[in-house]
Parts: C-alpha cells; structure tokens; sequence
C-alpha cells in the first residue's frame, strides 16, 4: 500500500522548506523508493519491440478526428485531477 502524503519526509509549507533547488533536489535523492509505487512489467522490451514489428500501426488505426478528440478527452480529466490535487494540497 501507498504511504499516504502525509507520511512523506517533506515539510507541510514546501514552498519555503528548501532554501535552493539543489537543497531540494538533494533531499528527493535521499529520499527511499516506495516498493508499492512500483508497478512491475508485464512483458519484456524485446517482447513490446517484437509485436511493434510484427504488428506495425498503419495510418488508418486512429484517424486525426479521433485523436483530437481523445487528446480534448484527456485534457479535460487532467485538469479535473490536477484541480483535485490542488485542492487536496490546499492551493486553489
């Protein structure tokens, strides 16, 4: 399970905890990976290179149409989350 952020090793005011960006950067390099945000793969690289070759995208599997109108789709949820963060970290 995923420390919630509250248990992270930050201060709660981040915008005044670090006296540089190097200070920072320092402190996220000390900073220990959480075993449970880390998602092993599926397959192999050799194995996802293989099928690309194998099943080489053609032009016609996704038109201009629909990819504007899953990137407009994608836009949209991403500001509903990053406003949902903001507002869970007290910004907005």
């Amino acid at each position: 399970m995923a420390e919630p952020v509250d248990a992270l090793p930050f201060p709660e005011n981040h915008t005044d905890s670090f006296p540089s960006l190097e200070a920072l950067v320092s402190k996220i390099k000390a900073t220990p990976p959480n075993p449970a945000l880390i998602i092993p793969p599926t397959q192999t690289l050799a194995a996802v290179v293989t099928d690309w070759q194998t099943h080489p995208a053609e032009e016609a599997d996704i038109m201009s149409a629909e990819w504007d109108r899953l990137w407009a789709e994608f836009e949209r949820e991403q500001k509903i989350i990053d406003q949902a963060d903001a507002i869970a970290e007290g910004h907005a």
